[in-house]
């Protein structure tokens, strides 16, 4: 795991080198233990590494024959000893044990489609002077991420926007947009950022730059979307040894492994299967200094036990929130709004010292259907449906029902279709608060639910039949790669730890995508495969038991003295003179939260993180 830069200058001569290993050396958590540049006339790599395998002898910058071809590369390919062994066959020599030599020499060999053949996470660029082209790779699924900026002088791309803005002459005009999207969701959106002129490269595409042209491909995508047929034990079969082939991949490395466990589905059988492959397994759990409903240590600590694995738990309360929240807000590139950021950022500073790779259960719900609103697909489509007749003026009506019931599935009914009411159903503020809050509102429905209607779409156009499945692939596409995967990287890389995830290993995500979703809930019980192959580990009562989530007490510490650090923050001129919000709408929501009328804790939180942003970003 590492961090990668670069820049290309298209008319005119480099930047300083200092400047440009500083730009490099801002990823530093990302890569303590090396930094490696290189750069001709035209182009500059850097990185920085976190050691993981081949430890001794990993470096990068990669070359092959002198300088001719260089590799800069941020993640882990778990295949990459089968992939070496088809390279020697074909006469290809190593110098290394690593994985990056493997991409190298594979990149010679087969080209682009090198690709095809790598099972990991990564994020790569490699310049070619041989052809005076730069080819630049990111996963499948997304899970590294991959910023780029372009204007007319120069393309630079980096691991994390605070590399490219690190650099002189960058335009760091926020987008008006990203800002309502981000008020809406608490996350960017794919594709964008925050600032106009920097964007990401999709998951599953890659880009080439040569004479000044880049163009970008998509090499990978989901588009088999045939429900399986099989019966319901092959399936599970299926997917069990699936998974166990990605858990004992993920499991490859020169240093201590381990897994962080809730005693939820998804990470329960993760360790599950650790222990099949490894007899010291280290697990690590978080708690919280509130009501019993928002930990889950003793969950964790009783699937532990049963397994026969070393766990450790830890505890958080509203003080060590408002410590780590400032620089927490920070290390992110964009405004970001999971309160689940502050406890793995803080469980990964607590697991450190023990494990430098972590295994983790990302892509377990949007895979198996673990979401609630999985189960109200129908009504989705039931809503779809009653928008087509209702007359667009008797919009306003639901709307006004909608807010008088709380029951915001009712809002945009007349005007909306199926993808407006499923992006609806976890919006956190409706167009009239983002109204009443901002002071540059655009109420454009379109630019929510656009990415939704064009994977929706995809999806039944590439023969997909199945409601559940849709929103899966949709969620995939969207709050998988936006939210989930973005937590999961800042957070525990700012702790120079490897998250992996072996649900997102694409040969089950492929398989997963074609599973009926009769198979995923049944009987009203979410995740329905996924605890059957849990059974063949843990007693019935530690496997069907209550959804938590990984959820943080803002609520309860709302009330105590956090109030008191939301003020400070809010009221404070910085805040309230940075020209995009209202400041009366900032003066109400805390008034009438601490009069105990009304709490608008996911709200304030909302702007608490844009705010702490801004101070440590623009």
């Amino acid at each position: 795991m590492c961090g990668i830069f670069g820049y290309i200058t298209k008319n005119k001569s480099l930047p300083g080198k200092e400047a440009l290993i500083r730009a490099t050396d801002k990823m530093i958590s990302r890569g303590p233990d090396h930094g490696g540049y290189w750069n001709n006339n035209e182009v500059f790599l850097g990185m920085r590494r976190l050691s993981i395998i081949d430890l001794n002898s990993g470096n990068q910058p990669f070359f092959f024959q002198g300088e001719d071809v260089v590799l800069v590369f941020n993640g882990e390919i778990y295949n990459y000893k089968e992939v070496k062994e088809e390279l020697s066959k074909l006469g290809y020599k190593f110098k290394t044990t690593s994985d990056t030599e493997v991409i190298l020499l594979g990149y010679i060999q087969w080209g682009k489609e090198i690709l095809q053949r790598l099972n990991g996470m990564f994020a790569f660029a490699i310049y070619d002077d041989r052809n005076k082209e730069l080819f630049i790779a990111r996963d499948r699924l997304g899970e590294k991420p991959l910023f780029l900026y372009e204007d007319d002088g120069k393309l630079i791309f980096a691991s994390e926007i605070k590399s490219i803005l690190a650099c002189d002459v960058v335009d760091k005009t926020l987008d008006s947009d990203i800002i309502n999207y981000y008020f809406t969701f608490g996350y960017s959106k794919p594709q964008k950022s925050i600032f106009k002129k920097i964007r990401k490269l999709n998951p599953g595409s890659y880009f080439l730059i040569k004479e000044n042209q880049v163009q970008e491909n998509r090499y990978w995508s989901l588009s088999d979307f045939q429900l399986l047929s099989d019966s319901e034990d092959t399936v599970e079969k299926n997917v069990g040894q699936l998974l166990d082939d990605a858990v004992e991949m993920r499991m490859v490395a020169d240093v201590p492994v381990g897994a962080f466990l809730s005693g939820g589905i998804d990470s329960s059988l993760l360790v599950a299967m650790m222990r099949k492959h490894h007899d010291n397994v280290q697990t690590f759990t978080i708690g919280f200094d509130a009501s019993k409903g928002y930990d889950e240590t003793q969950d964790a600590k009783a699937v532990a036990k049963h397994l026969g694995v070393k766990n450790t738990c830890f505890t958080l309360g509203e003080n060590e929130l408002m410590k780590v929240l400032p620089d927490l807000a920070g290390y992110y590139d964009e405004p970001f709004a999971d309160a689940a950021a502050f406890p793995l950022y803080c469980l990964s500073e607590f697991t450190k010292s023990s494990a430098k790779v972590i295994l983790s259960g990302d892509g377990g719900d949007e895979l198996f259907a673990g979401y609630g609103r999985y189960k109200n697909a129908a009504r989705y489509s039931k809503l779809a449906k009653l928008s087509k007749v209702v007359p667009q003026s008797f919009s306003p009506i639901f709307d006004a029902v909608s807010k008088i019931s709380g029951k915001k599935h009712l809002n945009g009914v007349g005007v909306g279709d199926y993808f407006d009411f499923y992006q609806r159903s976890f919006e956190i503020t409706l167009s009239e608060e983002r109204d009443a809050l901002l002071l540059d509102m655009v109420d454009n429905s379109s630019l929510f639910s656009e990415d939704y209607r064009a994977l929706g779409n995809f999806y039944t156009e590439h023969g997909g039949e199945d409601l559940v499945n849709q929103m899966g692939y949709m969620d995939l596409g969207t709050r998988l790669v936006e939210s989930f995967l973005q937590k999961t990287d800042r957070a525990m890389m700012a702790q120079s730890i490897e998250g992996r995830l072996p649900f997102l290993d694409h040969r089950l995500v492929e398989y997963a995508m074609k599973i009926p979703s009769r198979l995923k809930i049944k009987g009203g019980e979410p995740k329905y495969l996924l605890k059957r192959i849990l059974e063949k580990y843990l007693p019935y009562h530690l496997v069907y038991k209550p959804k938590h989530g990984f959820n943080v007490p803002l609520e309860e510490w709302v009330v105590t003295k956090f109030f008191t650090y939301l003020e400070e923050i809010l009221l404070d001129r910085q805040c309230l003179d940075r020209g995009i919000f209202k400041e009366q709408y900032i003066i109400k929501m805390l008034a009438e939260t601490k009069a105990g009328k009304d709490t608008y804790t996911r709200k304030l939180w909302l702007l608490l993180n844009f705010e702490l942003w801004c101070r440590e970003n623009i």
